[in-house]
């Protein structure tokens, strides 16, 4: 190594700090395509062979090692763009094993008729310069990376300005064409394998953003649906099962909101019941009295306003709640509900209804049902199938 020229000692440590590198962080990753961990392998032979120089005599690695390291390294970078790029392919490695063998026999067999035998210095280069060319166009035909260009040109400018006539700065240009080169390679296998690597994390991100919105998008529509499912079960709890009115806590709770809303001056509430329904129910059985609800409950909705309640107080006894009606709008509206009842057939029956106002009839709750209670107890003395008031009508 003492006897090598400056040049070709900085141009020693530069393919072995590059090659070491691009060795080196090949086999650190694990997941990278073929093409690339192939071609990172290749850099051992130039590796190995400026190695070798600590072990064999200066004058042999200053007329071999160099020439022959670049052309088994162009001779890989050719074979591995002419086949498949296939980890598994077993022709390609056992090239590349063959080409590593060839440059450690060089200097394993030392004898004068060996490297008499080896080819000058400009064969050599030729050769390798072919190689360079023939793997830019197999690069360019297969439509390979583009970032792989930039260092094969370095490496083929180095090589022609060998060939130059004036020799002055030659030595100085081919070493910092071939620095270029071999950073070149160095940048371009960091900068692939971080690419691929990035592109691997953001669709990691990506799955994980992915995966996150078709969770959130699953968790509010079950929150959605637990809603609903409250929100029936809440309906449910409100609901008279038989008439699929307001049960009996729910419209009296009606009744005590209305009260206590100091917006709410005026409401009547309508309490009825249908007549004899004790005899329809001995007469023609439950099932009768059971279809006699149900219809009851279909009119009273059907006449009544959308923002009317009514609710099943008990037994056939329900009320309607009428916001801001008085007295005598509330008789009006439970007069036309009265003739549409006893309209019906199969079963045919006929209802009595006590009108009660707020705050006239009574400013509680119990007050109220009390005073609508009256008016329908006047009602059935007045012969049933009526409407009456406490006291007014």
């Amino acid at each position: 190594m003492c006897y090598a020229e400056l040049y070709d000692k900085i141009l020693f440590i530069v393919i072995i700090c590059s090659s070491f590198f691009i060795i080196s962080y090949n086999a650190s990753v694990n997941k990278t395509t073929s093409f690339l961990k192939l071609l990172g392998w290749i850099f051992i032979v130039p590796f190995v062979l400026c190695i070798s120089i600590f072990i064999f005599s200066a004058s042999i690695a200053m007329n071999l090692i160099l020439p022959l390291s670049e052309f088994c390294l162009a001779a890989g970078i050719f074979l591995i763009l002419l086949f498949p790029y296939k980890s598994n392919n077993h022709t390609i490695n056992t090239v590349i094993i063959l080409l590593a063998a060839f440059a450690l026999a060089v200097y394993i067999i030392r004898s004068e008729q060996f490297i008499y035998f080896t080819l000058s210095f400009k064969v050599r280069t030729i050769l390798t310069a072919v190689c360079i060319i023939a793997s830019l166009i197999l690069n360019k035909k297969r439509e390979g990376d583009h970032r792989l260009i930039t260092p094969m040109i370095l490496w083929l400018a180095s090589i022609f300005l060998g060939f130059v006539v004036n020799k002055q700065y030659m030595r100085e240009g081919i070493l910092f064409l071939k620095t270029g080169t071999f950073i070149a390679f160095s940048y371009y296998f960091y900068s692939t394998i971080n690419h691929e690597y990035m592109k691997k994390i953001n669709e990691s991100q990506e799955l994980v953003e992915k995966m996150e919105r078709s969770l959130n998008k699953e968790v509010k529509k079950r929150v959605f649906e637990i809603e609903k499912s409250n929100e029936r079960l809440l309906e449910i709890s409100k609901t008279d099962l038989l008439t699929r009115t307001y049960n009996k806590i729910t419209i009296l709770n009606i009744i005590e909101r209305l009260i206590n809303n100091k917006g709410e001056k005026i409401f009547s509430i309508l309490m009825f019941d249908i007549d004899d329904f004790k005899a329809i129910n001995d007469s023609y059985g439950h099932i009768t009295g059971d279809l006699c609800l149900k219809t009851l409950g279909l009119i009273a909705s059907g006449n009544t306003r959308e923002v009317d309640y009514l609710g099943r107080y008990g037994g056939d006894e329900f009320i309607i709640v009428l916001p801001n009606l008085a007295a005598e709008e509330a008789r009006f509206v439970a007069e036309r509900f009265r003739k549409k009842v006893s309209e019906t057939s199969n079963p045919r029956f006929t209802i009595s209804i006590g009108v009660a106002t707020y705050p006239y009839d009574g400013q509680t709750v119990k007050d109220l049902l009390l005073a609508a209670d009256k008016g329908l107890y006047k009602a059935k003395s007045k012969g049933k199938n009526s409407i009456s008031h406490a006291s007014l009508f």
